[in-house]
């Protein structure tokens, strides 16, 4: 849809285990997030938004909340639907355990000119990206599926310093996107 609506409101809707975030212009809903609490950290189990930046304002909505409540910036979600661009522009990373390699004869594409025989989640997602950038579109990902995702401790911090200094939001979002996907010895 991706209308020019202005945002009016948003509202929580508080739950035992959770909340929904709504989204409002004017009286008409233009976006939904359904977070849940889990041990140690928030879990965004759906994100949705009809509005022109709206899933950018809904994720800094749930960041800022999550450190209100003390988790520190841990959040967690699964990426699906060509949604994991958005994601990694967010500051998301493929969890390191699920970050496997894909094999070039049953990956979704082929990578010609390469060496080597796979290559990893996070690798297609951030070649997909710059593509589409260049392109000036959005990333194509849905036959990816299901990708669990988090923000990991470098965008926490750059997270943190944009809730101190919302000025130099874009300035933080650039640096967001350049975050390095940890490795399974990092974490």
């Amino acid at each position: 849809m991706n209308t020019r609506l202005e945002l009016t409101s948003a509202v929580y809707s508080s739950i035992e285990t959770g909340f929904y975030l709504h989204f409002f212009s004017k009286e008409e809903e233009v976006g939904l997030a359904c977070v849940s609490f889990r041990e140690k950290y928030f879990y965004i189990s759906c994100i949705w938004s009809s509005l022109k930046g709206g899933g950018k304002t809904m994720i800094q909505k749930i960041v800022e909340e999550n450190f209100a409540r003390g988790f520190q910036g841990e959040i967690r979600l699964n990426a699906a639907w060509n949604s994991h661009g958005f994601h990694w522009k967010m500051g998301f990373r493929v969890e390191p355990s699920k970050n496997h390699s894909l094999e070039k004869s049953s990956a979704p594409e082929k990578m010609m000119n390469c060496e080597d025989t796979s290559y990893r989640v996070s690798d297609l997602i951030k070649k997909r990206l710059i593509e589409a950038r260049e392109k000036n579109e959005r990333s194509k990902t849905e036959d990816l599926k299901m990708v669990a995702m988090y923000l990991p401790p470098a965008s926490i911090k750059l997270w943190k310093k944009m809730m101190v200094r919302p000025e130099k939001e874009q300035s933080y979002f650039n640096k967001l996107l350049l975050v390095e996907q940890p490795s399974l010895e990092a974490d």
